[in-house]
């Protein structure tokens, strides 16, 4: 189990492999996540949790599972103060490699467009 995100990754190989990751990434790295957010001074605020599995289902879809955690502090679009969410999103993708196949995965994934070992989000 790895504690770092991979700045690459050939997600078929993960998948063969079965990789596990664990950690955190600075909100800071996600840049349109962190254009919406108002900063904060606590360390917990300025983080993303994460949690990655690399597997494949029953009928042999290779899959990414896991989850996203953080604590975000977004303008109030009623009272122009800040508030506070936290999230917790759980994430069941599909690696597929064209449109068609997107199509034909199960309704309860996600799928994520794998090209020349690189991940495109579609939908």
């Amino acid at each position: 189990m790895s504690t770092k995100l991979l700045n690459s990754l050939d997600p078929w190989r993960a998948v063969r492999n079965e990789l596990s990751l664990v950690g955190q990434v600075a909100l800071i790295e996600l840049t349109r996540l962190n254009a919406i957010v108002l900063a904060g001074t606590d360390n917990a605020i300025s983080q993303v949790d994460y949690q990655l599995r690399f597997t494949r289902s029953r009928e042999g879809d290779k899959l990414v599972t896991g989850r996203v955690q953080a604590r975000l502090r977004l303008p109030c679009q009623r009272c122009l103060g800040v508030v506070e969410i936290a999230i917790d999103v759980p994430l069941s993708l599909g690696l597929v490699t064209t449109e068609a196949l997107a199509e034909a995965l199960p309704s309860d994934l996600e799928p994520l467009i794998v090209i020349d070992d690189q991940c495109h989000r579609w939908r």
